[in-house]
């Protein structure tokens, strides 16, 4: 199996019980919940699905469940409308049956806040206008690019700072919901300063959670507060969809870069997302172009690549997996014959003593040749720190939690497994050596580098231990 982990988007195609348990066995890490779409009813019994299969195989899995954010879209639209390049549309407050001279919004509250020359890309950007006269009920517009017209398009307002709560009263009920559920990840949408990100925690805060968040950067004001939203975070998403609408495209592949670049930097996992072989929706295999863009990915150091409409709407989900899991396993091979893989020393200065150790522990496990770097970590943070430095050695994480376990399924090169009770490192390998055997991460004779937390098992532990071991 691959290091880089795979992210599933369930839909009608993948909520079958034996079409989920192919895709777990094909490689999905995480499974995301798009509640854009579905009701609680529906999302709970596939959560709980999920949960059961995914004992069955023995394989964690991790539900991230997707908030939809603020929506906004055109109202109804009258059948066989087109907009002209160069003609006049006004955009009104009140419903109406919009026609190509005038149309409304969902969130009439966004009209005050359009300003002259400000742009509104419809529908993924394939119809733009741009604000000529704008006004507290109406905004006068022209058409740069024209098309026609569909009912409930969405709209995306790349030059406009809206005023709009990040979250809506849906939201609220989505998380209440998902805290209860017990999800592993909420995917926050329009985020666009690190105060969003600290809004959406105080609200699973006060909902008895502490479910971490992965912040969808998608907006425009995203990428220029990437930084402070990346460090208040507890992961990033590099959502390219709305992304090449809010930022220039041919801007996108450097800003996901600098995206994942700084993740890697902050020890978050990071999610590279959208159209990464899209065309297998219906085509049994993908385009160059695709299989380039997943290893671009990996190379760039992403934690994981997901996949939305293949395996949600796609005709064999378990098929993409595979190809997915195939292309990563041969992009890791190149990278682990490469010697820039790891973070560079100058990355890792004033990081502290844990991430010096951990890095100590991924140059310690390639002098020696190891087989294994071992983990005994409550909170997960040791290995996903020894991630970071890419080693070839797989990172086997060893938790109690089984909140622990499934959340590190998001993290590139960890395998997590949950144990019955905590073991002193100096019977780690004692205990685990049948199981190691088995699972062919290591034989007799072969070394294996143990870091952890030191006193082990004490929270907030300030001393860390390193040590070598033979299996």
């Amino acid at each position: 199996m691959p290091r880089t982990k795979i992210v599933c988007t369930l839909g009608p195609a993948s909520r079958h019980t034996f079409t989920l348990r192919s895709m777990i066995r094909a490689g999905m890490n995480v499974a995301r919940l798009n509640f854009s779409h579905g009701t609680h009813t529906e999302h709970r019994a596939t959560i709980r699905k999920l949960r059961r299969l995914s004992g069955e195989e023995g394989r964690p899995v991790a539900v991230l469940a997707d908030l939809a954010g603020p929506k906004f879209r055109l109202g109804k639209v009258r059948e066989g409308e087109v907009l002209r390049e160069g003609r006049r549309v006004r955009i009104v407050s009140h419903p109406i049956l919009g026609t190509a001279e005038r149309l409304s919004l969902n969130r009439p509250e966004l009209i005050p806040q359009l300003v002259k020359g400000h742009r509104l890309m419809i529908w993924d950007g394939k119809l733009q206008l741009e604000v000529v006269t704008p006004g507290p009920e109406e905004a006068l517009c022209r058409v740069i690019v024209g098309g026609s017209l569909k009912d409930n398009a969405g709209v995306n307002l790349p030059d406009t700072s809206l005023d709009i709560p990040s979250l809506t009263e849906k939201d609220l009920l989505d998380i209440a919901f998902g805290v209860k559920e017990g999800v592993d990840f909420f995917g926050f949408s329009f985020v666009r300063t690190k105060a969003d990100v600290e809004l959406c925690r105080k609200e699973i805060t006060a909902r008895n959670g502490a479910t971490p968040i992965i912040a969808k950067m998608e907006m425009r004001e995203a990428v220029e507060n990437m930084e402070e939203i990346i460090e208040a975070a507890d992961g990033v998403m590099v959502a390219r969809g709305d992304l090449g609408i809010e930022t220039p495209l041919e801007k996108v592949p450097m800003v996901q870069k600098r995206m994942i670049a700084s993740a890697n930097l902050h020890g978050k996992p990071v999610i590279t997302a959208t159209e990464m072989l899209l065309s297998m929706v219906t085509a049994a295999r993908p385009t160059r172009a695709e299989a380039g863009d997943v290893a671009n990915a990996i190379l760039d150091g992403t934690d994981a690549v997901m996949l939305s409409e293949e395996t949600a709407t796609g005709r064999n989900p378990a098929a993409v997996i595979r190809t997915m899991a195939r292309i990563a396993e041969v992009t890791e091979e190149g990278m682990f014959a490469s010697s820039t893989r790891r973070m560079r020393r100058s990355d890792l200065r004033d990081r502290g003593i844990a991430h010096a150790i951990a890095h100590t522990a991924a140059v310690l496990a390639e002098d020696l040749d190891a087989a294994l770097i071992v983990c005994p970590t409550d909170s997960g943070d040791t290995p996903r720190r020894v991630a970071l430095h890419r080693p070839r050695q797989p990172v086997l994480a060893l938790s109690v939690s089984e909140h622990t376990v499934r959340r590190l399924a998001l993290s590139w090169g960890v395998i997590p497994w949950k144990i019955a009770r905590r073991v002193p490192p100096d019977q780690i390998v004692a205990e685990l050596r049948k199981r190691i055997a088995e699972e062919k991460l290591g034989q007799a004779g072969d070394y294996i580098i143990l870091t952890a937390g030191f006193p082990f098992g004490q929270k907030d532990a300030q001393g860390r231990l390193i040590q070598t071991e033979v299996l």
